[in-house]
């Protein structure tokens, strides 16, 4: 069964499959607008409602923090070879990233993007 949803953009509307893909993206403008529009009315018709659009939940700001943590960790890996010592700064440097989460109070900002962490100065 196709539904229809509202888009964040007035005028716009999603054609949507029942497993949930954006089969199209449409207004009532244009040739292929106006032809898809025509067919949305119909849906209307049926008594059928369109579903409202609801932006996407963002990732919570400590799982962000957490992400991006455990991408850099590994970049530090190799300081620890058997062959290698690590520097005090090395050491630090990598306790501080551990330690993030529950030194850090990381927030979202009205894009869903991570602010208010201070991340540590990797050394050279």
């Amino acid at each position: 069964m196709i539904k229809y949803r509202k888009t964040v953009s007035e005028n716009w509307f999603e054609k949507v499959s029942e497993d949930g893909t954006i089969s199209a993206s449409f207004t009532n403008r244009g040739q292929i607008g106006r032809a898809m529009w025509i067919d949305y009315q119909i849906w209307l018709d049926d008594g059928n409602v369109p579903d409202e659009y609801v932006l996407p939940t963002p990732v919570p700001a400590i799982d962000q923090l957490r992400a991006v943590r455990n991408l850099m960790l590994p970049e530090t890996d190799w300081w620890a070879g058997s062959d290698l010592t690590m520097t005090q700064e090395q050491k630090d440097y990598r306790k501080a990233l551990r330690d993030l989460p529950s030194t850090a109070s990381p927030s979202l900002d009205d894009y869903g993007e991570l602010t208010n962490v201070t991340w540590p100065t990797k050394p050279e």
